[in-house]
């Protein structure tokens, strides 16, 4: 089966379309043309009989008839004056003047030069309209003949005649023919023309349609280039760029199904690193607070370090200051802690050291703050406290810890502890201040330990 191309597809419907169209369009006008032309001659004849039959007398033709006299001056000058006329008109073949006596019809004029017809010769052709033209205005429907030749002729009543008469104007055939000839060769030079302009039409807009249909194709095969021979035998530039676009919409539907797995498993990936990242931030917010912990915490006692403590020491002083609140510092130290290290082993020393911190912490009030100072001494921060009243609160924590056994392996062991109490006065420094207690907590130990000693008065 042969196959066309979609631009020469396109051709020929444009191309017979517009022939189409511009050919019944041309019809029609041609057709129109031609019964115009038609009635406009037949028309011309007709009034130009009327016209001419103006210009005769029916008695004067009477005359003729009767005198049959071609000599006469009635004859010559009717006969001059209808010759004139057929000369000035080169369209006009023959005007004659005939009278109707009964069903008979006889020549009165004939503008015929070489062979006229004599007053009086019977017309024996039967024509419609030259009968109809004695009473009224007529005109030959068709081509007539008779021995003159072919013609188109036109007939008008002339009045004033004791018998009917008309005139009649000749229109050679040939002539009515040239101008109906004439009218069909410019309907063919524009069918022609008409022609020609479908033809450059149809290919200006086949090759335009065509090169967007290319433009397309190229467009979807450099989205998802084609496999070889995807579009072999597969039809015209259009069934090519069907296939093109379909395994565009293949492709791109198999890469939106590769793109939504890649975004699913990059998904995925996203939420477990965002859940291994909070993990980390978790961890890491642990750590820092592990590590302020550790920062300002005695490793081994949980108690608050010499460096937290002296931070803490420092806002009392700010307080003080700034509100007159006063604060107390004890000295605490563990009596005789190297011989339990020495008895029992450092293990057991730590953890002696542990159980007197928890026992230590237990006992003081809850607005008070204890940390180890350093080895086996310890520091308790009194708010809101003066010296007297720090004495007595020392001597229950010393009295307490009096009544506590202490785990020494299989031995349980009493311990004692030596307090050194200051109270803090905005005069001296805090390491003044830390001086004194730290001079009460040697003189408890020079006199026996076990006891509360409260520094000088003379320092203030």
């Amino acid at each position: 089966m042969m196959k066309f191309s979609i631009r020469t597809k396109l051709f020929l419907s444009h191309f017979l379309a517009i022939v189409f169209v511009s050919g019944s369009i041309g019809s029609f006008f041609f057709v129109s043309a031609m019964a115009q032309l038609t009635n406009s001659l037949q028309s011309r004849l007709k009034h130009s009989a009327a016209l001419l039959a103006q210009s005769f007398d029916g008695s004067k033709l009477d005359n003729i008839l009767a005198s049959s006299g071609r000599n006469s001056a009635d004859y010559q000058f009717y006969l001059n004056e209808i010759r004139d006329l057929a000369e000035a008109n080169s369209d006009i073949a023959f005007i004659y003047v005939m009278q109707q006596d009964g069903s008979t019809v006889r020549f009165v004029l004939d503008s015929d030069i070489e062979a006229p017809a004599t007053v009086g010769e019977i017309y024996n052709e039967n024509i419609s309209a030259l009968q109809s033209g004695f009473s009224k205005l007529s005109v030959d429907k068709e081509i007539t003949h008779d021995r003159w030749g072919s013609f188109m002729s036109g007939y008008a009543p002339i009045a004033g005649g004791t018998s009917p008469y008309l005139v009649g104007i000749d229109m050679r055939a040939d002539t009515f023919a040239n101008k109906l000839v004439d009218l069909r060769n410019k309907g063919i030079a524009s069918l022609v023309l008409s022609i020609i302009f479908a033809y450059a039409f149809a290919h200006v807009l086949s090759r335009n349609m065509l090169s967007r249909i290319d433009n397309l194709h190229r467009r979807c095969a450099s989205l998802a280039p084609l496999k070889e021979n995807a579009v072999k035998n597969t039809g015209d530039e259009l069934d090519h760029l069907s296939t093109a676009f379909n395994y565009l919409l293949d492709h791109m539907s198999q890469t939106q199904n590769e793109l939504e797995q890649q975004v699913q498993h990059r998904t995925a990936e996203l939420r477990d690193s965002h859940n291994k990242l909070e993990q980390e931030v978790s961890e890491r917010r642990r750590m820092e607070v592990v590590l302020k912990e550790c920062a300002r915490t005695d490793y081994l006692t949980k108690l608050v370090n010499r460096r937290e403590m002296t931070n803490r020491l420092q806002h009392a002083i700010n307080i003080y200051k700034e509100y007159y609140i006063p604060f107390c510092v004890i000295l605490v130290d563990v009596d005789r802690f190297k011989s339990i290290n020495d008895e029992f082993g450092h293990d057991i020393g730590d953890q002696v050291l542990k159980d007197f911190s928890f026992s230590l912490k237990s006992l003081v009030r809850e607005e008070d703050t204890v940390a180890r100072w350093g080895g086996e001494e310890f520091l308790i921060l009194m708010s809101d406290c003066e010296r007297e009243a720090a004495v007595r609160q020392a001597e229950k924590i010393r009295l307490a810890l009096n009544t506590r056994k202490f785990n020494c392996g299989d031995k349980p062991l009493i311990i004692s502890a030596s307090f050194g109490v200051a109270e803090y006065f905005p005069q001296h420094s805090l390491e003044f201040t830390l001086k004194q207690a730290d001079l009460a907590l040697l003189r408890a130990k020079q006199q026996g330990r076990n006891r509360v000693l409260m520094a000088e008065l003379g320092y203030a």
